[in-house]
């Protein structure tokens, strides 16, 4: 059996002046996201080559690490007066390689092209980018959101000095340089397997802590509160007890984030039909959108609950007062809709507070809420709706982007009538559009349902009651609904924003994201969970200039700013004059997920939009999980890129292909032994494609399909899927 893939190659060629003799390449091997070229007066012409090597091996998981391999070209000093700035011409190559299933995957036809190998050949190369920099300073602004993690590092044998970067960078990157394809530096005695001394030759680069937490930083951390009260001394002491007793630590979260249930639960778990199907606070009655809005409402009602700024620069703000006036009205309106619980209602809406408002009205009723990319087609939105037989769906007349309207009632209606079954579709009068499509069997107006300003009480629900199903499939092929409950989803996100984050009442969360994404859930609950501010951002990030996010974080305060590595790429091009242009003192948190991060992305974050005050909270987990795997807290030491370690209360570990624990900086399948509360309850209408996606390799043991690896100091990396 052969299996066949394209693979991308990004090249970057970089001219320093205007002349160069090219000599034979040399080649060094790092792993994924860590490259860097030597840089200074006597290099002329440096490639620098990341190859993608995915090799298919069991149950169709990669075999081994990710290669980037490094070309450095020299060329006469003598030339060296002819310097006049560094050429960087960035290129996309597109390569087919095909490979046997032999002994996992390692079997494969090769091919050299210009001294690399490759499998198969070169199909096309697309110039991309010809950008003319001054030194080597420069070259992170020009590359970082082109390409995954390319900077410059000077190298202390050779002598040598490379200007305008900062002492993280620096630490961060990984030099190259040397002939004949060898790799600077011997491997160490005993290696096998050529990977581990890749593996040292990383972790030498980004070994160093970069972040230690002040006292006045550990003082104010909610999750210092929780260690205090219960006698605990050290943070590693805390993650050990959470795992080893995930029923006290749990029991115990509750009654820290003093998260109300109706009826108290007689068990905090339950395993006895197996732990892929484990149940949590077994007997409790509650619902989410009593702790999220109702109590607040009651007890602090003029906080605000909901910041939304539209692409115009336009802000409205709900206080607990007002969600819950909305989310009640609204909950009425659904409810005159036929809507009963358990019954499904599509979310189709940009980041708006009306959003919010859809999110807890669905929860106060007992329905099951489906939130959808507000980005889709109709074709992606329709397989949703009909995979999870929705009843009612909720929509927008239309959405700014860009300066141009997204129209989203017309997909919407394009989407409901090829999925069928869709009884009525809610539209809010957002951008008030008199051509707004129009089916009057069908179509209801938002305010025209939500007229009824009678409260509407939160139905008791047990703590296994359906919340959402999130959709983790891209937009082809049967989409992938896992199943959330409100028991286990609240608890799990509150604990994570609490400790990870660090949020409190009266501070602002903003995680730059989509209702579509787990983390549009995450902060939403997160934050009315712990009674304190979310902000929400209808628009793109550099629009209309390249400060917009920056301005966000001036204008409302923001506490804790949430982004993706790819934002961050997006955004460096842009330089540092958008962020300069704001107060960003408010900041306290940056936090990341979505994909491991490249050092340059994570050194510019760090560095320069942070100064190296803030701590990157970086978190790893899923749709599927709920919630996150791999977190720190602002309590720990951090290096570069780590994620740390477990989240609490998170048993997981690194996994060989036989089954045990991988050693230090042994890259491994990243596992979980033990339920946790978020833990999806099943694939939405397919029980057992739940259990063969995740359940299927080892007995009891989740396998995520990550790969990660933790260092000898303890610290864990992620590696790619």
């Amino acid at each position: 059996m052969r299996r066949e893939w394209i693979e991308q190659r990004w090249i970057v060629a970089v001219d320093v002046g205007e002349r160069c003799a090219p000599v034979r390449p040399s080649v060094v091997a790092v792993p994924r996201g860590h490259v860097g070229a030597l840089l200074d007066g006597s290099a002329a012409r440096v490639q620098v080559a990341p190859h993608l090597q995915t090799r298919q091996g069991e149950h169709g998981h990669p075999e081994g690490a990710v290669e980037h391999r490094v070309h450095g070209e020299r060329f006469h000093p003598g030339r060296r007066e002819d310097v006049r700035g560094l050429r960087v011409r960035l290129h996309r190559n597109h390569v087919r390689r095909a490979a046997a299933d032999q002994h996992h995957g390692r079997g494969h036809r090769e091919e050299t092209i210009g001294g690399d190998r490759l499998d198969g050949p070169l199909h096309r190369s697309e110039l991309i980018g010809d950008v003319l920099v001054e030194d080597a300073g420069a070259l992170l602004e020009v590359l970082g959101s082109a390409y995954e993690g390319i900077d410059v590092r000077p190298r202390v044998d050779a002598g040598v000095q490379v200007r305008g970067r900062s002492g993280l960078e620096h630490q961060l990157l990984v030099a190259a340089s040397g002939g004949g394809g060898r790799e600077p530096g011997p491997p160490h005695a005993g290696d096998a397997d050529p990977r581990a001394h890749r593996h040292r030759f990383y972790h030498a680069a980004v070994n160093d802590v970069v972040w230690s937490p002040s006292p006045a930083y550990v003082e104010r951390a909610n999750v210092t509160r929780f260690m205090r009260a219960h006698g605990i001394e050290t943070y590693d002491e805390l993650i050990r007890r959470s795992i080893e007793d995930i029923g006290w630590f749990w029991d115990a979260v509750i009654d820290d984030l003093d998260i109300e249930f109706f009826q108290p639960y007689a068990e905090v778990f339950d395993t006895r039909s197996g732990v892929e199907w484990t149940t949590w606070f077994t007997g409790g009655v509650l619902n989410l959108a009593h702790q999220c809005v109702d109590r607040w409402a009651s007890r602090t009602p003029d906080a605000p609950a909901v910041l939304g700024e539209g692409e115009d620069g336009s802000v409205r703000t709900w206080t607990y007062a007002d969600l819950r006036e909305e989310t009640d009205r609204l909950a009425r309106g659904l409810r005159s809709l036929g809507v009963e619980p358990r019954d499904t209602v599509g979310i189709f809406l940009p980041m708006i507070p009306e959003a919010v408002a859809a999110i807890m009205a669905c929860s106060k009723l007992g329905a099951i809420w489906v939130p959808i990319f507000s980005g889709f087609g109709p074709d992606a939105v329709a397989a949703r709706l009909a995979d999870a037989r929705t009843k009612v769906l909720i929509t927008a007349d239309g959405s700014p982007r860009k300066g141009q309207v997204v129209p989203m009632k017309a997909t919407a209606d394009r989407a409901a009538d090829i999925a069928g079954r869709v009884e009525h579709i809610v539209v809010l009068r957002h951008l008030h559009d008199p051509a707004t499509p129009w089916n009057e069997g069908r179509d209801r107006w938002w305010d025209d349902i939500a007229d009824d300003d009678e409260p509407m009480p939160a139905e008791a629900l047990e703590a296994e009651h359906p919340l959402f199903i999130g959709y983790t499939s891209g937009t082809t092929g049967k989409p992938k609904g896992v199943v959330h409950v409100h028991g286990g989803f609240l608890v799990k996100i509150a604990e994570e924003v609490a400790y990870q984050v660090d949020l409190h009442p009266g501070e602002v969360l903003h995680w730059a994201t989509d209702l579509g994404w787990i983390m549009g859930p995450w902060e939403i609950v997160g934050s009315l969970a712990l009674g304190a501010t979310v902000l929400l951002f209808e628009g793109a990030p550099t629009h209309p200039g390249a400060d917009r996010l920056w301005s966000l974080i001036e204008r409302h305060a923001v506490t804790a700013l949430g982004v993706s590595p790819t934002l961050i790429r997006a955004l460096i091009p842009h330089g540092l004059e958008p962020v300069r242009a704001h107060d960003l003192s408010s900041l306290r948190i940056l936090a990341s997920t979505g994909e491991p991060w490249d050092p340059a992305s994570y050194g510019w974050l760090f560095e320069r939009v942070g100064q190296r005050r803030l701590p990157i909270i970086n978190l790893s987990g899923g749709t599927e999980v709920g919630a996150c795997f791999l977190s720190p807290t602002p309590i720990c030491e951090l290096k570069p890129l780590t994620l740390r370690g477990p989240a609490l209360g998170m048993a997981v570990d690194v996994w060989g292909q036989d089954g045990t624990p991988a050693g230090p900086n042994e890259v491994g399948e990243l596992v979980c032994t033990q339920p946790w509360p978020s833990m999806t309850r099943g694939i939405w209408g397919d029980p057992q494609r739940y259990l063969d996606t995740y359940w299927s390799r080892w007995p009891g043991v989740w396998v995520h399909g990550d790969w990660a690896v933790r260092d000898e100091d303890g610290f864990w990396f992620l590696r790619g899927r």
